[in-house]
C-alpha cells in the first residue's frame, strides 16, 4: 500500500483492476462484499466508542484499513489508519471522536462515490 498517496482520491478502480488482472466482475464482487462488510465494521466501531472499549474499536479500524487498503480506497484507509493510531495511544475512547468522525466522512465519500467510472 503506498502511503505517500493524497487522502483525497478517494478510490482507484485502475489500481485496483491491475491487482485483479482486468477481471471486473471479481472486481464488482470483492467490492460489493467489503462494502458490506464495512458497514457492520462502522456499526461496531460507534458501539465500542460508546462503550469505551477501545480494544474493540482498535480491531475494527485495522480490519477497515487492511481491506481499505487492498482494495485502493485511499481516503479510507488513511482515516481508518489514524483513528486505528489514535485509538492505540488512548485511553478512553472519547479521544477518538474526531478520528470516528473523519472516519465516517471518508465513508460516506466512498459510499457517494461512482465506483465504475
Amino acid at each position: 500500500m503506498q502511503t505517500d498517496r493524497p487522502a483525497e482520491n478517494v478510490f482507484s478502480l485502475t489500481e485496483l483492476l491491475e491487482k485483479l488482472d482486468g477481471d471486473i466482475e471479481t472486481c464488482k464482487s470483492i467490492v460489493s462484499s467489503a462494502m458490506q462488510r464495512f458497514t457492520t465494521y462502522f456499526q461496531d466501531i460507534q458501539k465500542a466508542a460508546s462503550a469505551n472499549n477501545l480494544k474493540t474499536v482498535i480491531e475494527k479500524a485495522h480490519a477497515i484499513k487492511g481491506a481499505a487498503g487492498n482494495l485502493c480506497f485511499y481516503e479510507l484507509y488513511a482515516a481508518s489508519a489514524k483513528l486505528e493510531e489514535i485509538a492505540e495511544q488512548s485511553t478512553s475512547a472519547e479521544s477518538c471522536q474526531a478520528a470516528i468522525e473523519q472516519l465516517n466522512i471518508a465513508w460516506d465519500k466512498l459510499q457517494n462515490t461512482n465506483l465504475w467510472e
